[in-house]
């Protein structure tokens, strides 16, 4: 591992004007064009990195997966109370009516809700510990952190703010969950950007485009969702045909989208479950590799 203020001491052209950066600090710029040395730098592999911040994402992986896993939980346990809740309160289905929830209902969502968010919040810092050393911007790693870590927060604030059952709090909770799911999208799009990056570091192309493809999908999955999501809306809240019935091509498109995403959700296991493996072995790889630098050192 390099130190951030040494210099290159080998012929490197630079990415941008290939001008020969021999002598110049890798925390430096080109001379000639003003590019970041270190965006010339080969990539370093991540068995030649510190040991302790592999351990941090191997550890984050695992952290993800039991927060994935507590997830699923607590939606089937969602699932099945507010099918019991709807059995209960069957006049309260009809048009103009609402569906009472209980004080046990929203607090225990809320209790096992913070629960599911604390194991990810977990996992979010861990997988996003920054690379000691690191010359090249982290802006993936960064944004994927403080986006995800925000949404997590935003999604704790609409279930505490939606207990009243008002009208406003539940318009006010709408909108922060809305809020949170698009943060959501933004922060796994830029995590799995991040994760591609490390998986060339390891390296393991067919990981990597593995991982581009889950990203590009879930994009995709998204945007087709809420794109039949707005056409069905429209066409209910239409004033001009109260009886019009939802478009089939719009149902269609949301009907995939929900079946892409459930293979994406399960694709996105997967690969976690690759990532850690790698990121174990290479932590066994960079734990020989630091002893070998101390003992040629001493």
């Amino acid at each position: 591992m390099g130190q951030p203020g040494s210099k290159i001491r080998s012929d490197l052209l630079c990415a941008s004007c290939g001008c020969n950066l021999l002598g110049q600090p890798k925390t430096g710029e080109c001379p000639e064009c003003g590019m970041l040395v270190a965006e010339s730098l080969p990539p370093v592999m991540l068995k030649e990195s510190d040991p302790d911040w592999i351990r941090a994402l191997r550890n984050g992986t695992s952290w993800m997966l039991a927060g994935i896993a507590c997830y699923f939980i607590l939606m089937l346990f969602i699932g099945i109370m507010t099918a019991r809740l709807i059995e209960a309160q069957p006049n309260n289905l009809a048009p103009g009516k609402t569906l009472v929830l209980p004080g046990w209902y929203l607090v225990t969502n809320l209790a096992l809700m913070a629960v599911v968010s604390i194991i990810l919040c977990i996992a979010i810092w861990q997988i996003t510990t920054p690379e000691p050393e690191a010359l090249r911007p982290q802006t993936t790693r960064d944004i994927a952190r403080w986006a995800l870590l925000a949404s997590y927060a935003l999604m704790m604030i609409a279930i505490v703010v939606q207990l009243p059952q008002s009208e406003d709090s539940t318009a006010l909770a709408t909108c922060l969950h809305a809020l949170a799911g698009l943060l959501s999208l933004i922060g796994t799009v830029s995590l799995l950007a991040y994760l591609r990056d490390l998986a060339m570091r390891l390296p393991d192309t067919r990981l990597a485009g593995h991982t581009k493809a889950v990203q590009l999908g879930t994009i995709g999955a998204v945007v087709v969702g809420f794109v039949a999501f707005m056409g069905l809306l429209g066409s209910i809240a239409s004033p001009n045909n109260p009886q019009s019935r939802p478009p089939p091509l719009a149902l269609i498109a949301l009907m995939l989208a929900g079946l892409a995403m459930l293979v994406l959700v399960i694709w996105w296991v997967v690969l976690i479950l690759r990532f850690r493996g790698w990121f174990a072995t290479a932590h066994r790889m960079a734990v020989y590799h630091a002893h070998n630098q101390t003992a040629v050192r001493y």
